[in-house]
């Protein structure tokens, strides 16, 4: 899932949206949340509003990624980011690898 707009009503969504494909194919999907551009926020500890569905969803397996290159436009170290937080050198790099890999590709947004 590609995860780039500030729109908090859009990080519900994602998680609404992880929780129903865990409902509809429990244990059987893999996820990675690819977050970057403007969506930073969704992973930083301080400032999501959405740290304890990252956490709960985390240690189900799913996997949160931020891109590093947003993080160095905007300053945000991994201390900064939620414990559960993975980082990818490039968010976009990351979901073309990921298409490559033969994984399927849903951008999240309302």
């Amino acid at each position: 899932m590609q995860l780039n707009t500030a729109d908090t009503a859009a990080w519900t969504s994602v998680i609404g949206n992880i929780k129903n494909f865990q409902k509809i194919w429990p244990g059987k999907v893999e996820i990675e949340v690819v977050v970057h551009g403007k969506a930073l926020n969704f992973l930083v500890a301080d400032k999501t509003h959405l740290k304890n569905d990252i956490e709960s969803l985390a240690q189900s397996g799913i996997v949160f990624s931020a891109c590093e290159n947003t993080m160095n436009k905007y300053n945000i170290t991994k201390a900064m980011l939620l414990n559960t937080a993975k980082t990818v050198p490039s968010g976009v790099a990351e979901l073309v690898l990921k298409q490559e890999a033969g994984w399927g590709y849903l951008k999240a947004g309302l």
